[in-house]
């Protein structure tokens, strides 16, 4: 019997992928390289994120990766509260509360930023505990998730990780967790597809498709 839920929060409960894509063909813009279409977003797209930037084409000439990663995250985060969760989003953490599982967001956004932006939604009522990074640089998260798992001692199989990346399963496969992928975010159906998980292709199936929330969500 599952215990917790820990969420991926970018693409997963906040829809922002199409603006995540927009602000990087402004900065892929202002360094005279060609614009992304959501197809190359969604095969290149991957942590470390400054090995995604490098795909892109941004190198030396353009300037470092300090640079571009500052550039993106600050107008990302001008446009970030008007970035709306997903509408099945608040229903959905509302059942599994009520239905007793404890649940966490995992995020490779900044902590500050997270909270705020979770603050903004109305949504932190419903975690115990939200985990993000201490700098903008979206690393990955998997030290954060073996640190949370270090400090409580969780069983991993009564842990089940919902997100949007081939990282989060990476991630779930690395603390032992149960995973659940969504295709309607960051990383589409045909780079998922080889993960050895339950994939749905959004929030509102996980009513009604065969992964372990199916009884919760009744």
């Amino acid at each position: 019997m599952l215990t917790h839920v820990v969420w991926d929060w970018n693409g997963t409960l906040l829809d922002d992928l199409d603006v995540v894509i927009d602000v990087m063909n402004r900065l892929l813009a202002a360094k005279g390289l060609p614009h992304i279409d959501r197809a190359r977003y969604r095969r290149e797209f991957g942590f470390p994120v400054r090995d995604y930037y490098t795909r892109l084409g941004l190198g030396p000439a353009h300037g470092t990766f300090e640079e571009w990663a500052r550039e993106f995250v600050d107008e990302y985060d001008r446009r970030a509260p008007a970035i709306p969760v997903r509408p099945q989003a608040r229903a959905i953490l509302g059942r599994l509360r009520d239905a007793g599982l404890r649940q966490v967001v995992l995020s490779a956004a900044r902590s500050e930023h997270l909270r705020e932006l979770v603050d903004l939604h109305q949504l932190g009522d419903f975690f115990e505990e939200l985990i993000g990074l201490d700098d903008h640089y979206a690393h990955g998260k998997l030290d954060q998730a073996r640190a949370w798992m270090e400090r409580h001692r969780h069983d991993p199989a009564r842990i089940l990780l919902i997100g949007d990346t081939l990282h989060d399963y990476e991630v779930a496969c690395a603390i032992g967790a149960q995973c659940v992928l969504i295709a309607s975010g960051h990383h589409g159906e045909e780079r998922l597809s080889g993960c050895d998980c339950a994939m749905v292709a959004g929030l509102d199936e996980l009513h009604t498709a065969d992964t372990p929330l199916r009884a919760f969500l009744r």
